[in-house]
């Protein structure tokens, strides 16, 4: 790591950013990357705080029609932390859905699309942000996941890239608005 951590890590809105991670991401969330493969709704254990179970809940007629499988009490379970999503015997989480070609969608996603909403609207934070990871602890770091490489949706650009990739920067601006993204792009 070259340079002070505060060049590295720069605070942003409280949360400490780690521009070279997100610098080196590319990111294109393509459902076809995740045909017969492994997918992000298949390998993580998503909490959801109260705010996010009930969107959730309330867009549960409308997943029923991407997701038919979907029952209500199936949709979540308590871990003694909180609520986490629930997923198949096959660990793919139940909001998820196949196509016939074997890509990967999220159902919340469709209906946010569906409707002209931002997926940020309807999915949990988690699942919005991924692969970016922002941390739990304080300061709260944001970060690439670790094994977000491991993905085909996912790739190392080179180290001298400079500026964010799109599909990142579309990510920030998502999440955490406009000006969070201007930021971390005028350092990046």
């Amino acid at each position: 790591m070259t340079g002070p951590i505060s060049e590295q890590f720069p605070r942003i809105s409280g949360i400490l950013v780690d521009i070279p991670a997100l610098r080196r991401l590319r990111h294109d969330c393509d459902p076809a990357h995740c045909r017969n493969r492994t997918s992000c709704c298949a390998q993580y254990e998503v909490a959801i705080t109260e705010t996010e179970l009930e969107r959730v809940i309330g867009c549960l007629p409308e997943v029923e029609v991407w997701a038919p499988e979907v029952v209500m009490s199936d949709v979540y379970e308590e871990d003694g932390k909180g609520a986490i999503l629930d997923t198949d015997e096959d660990g793919l989480c139940v909001l998820a859905y196949r196509r016939v070609d074997g890509s990967v969608l999220c159902s919340l996603h469709s209906i946010a699309l569906e409707h002209g909403l931002d997926p940020a609207e309807v999915k949990p934070q988690c699942c919005c942000l991924w692969p970016l990871a922002l941390s739990e602890g304080r300061p709260r770091t944001l970060s690439v996941q670790d094994d977000a490489y491991t993905f085909p949706c996912n790739r190392l650009r080179p180290r001298n890239a400079a500026g964010l990739d799109p599909g990142v920067a579309a990510i920030l601006r998502s999440c955490f608005g406009d000006s969070f993204r201007k930021q971390v792009e005028a350092l990046a």
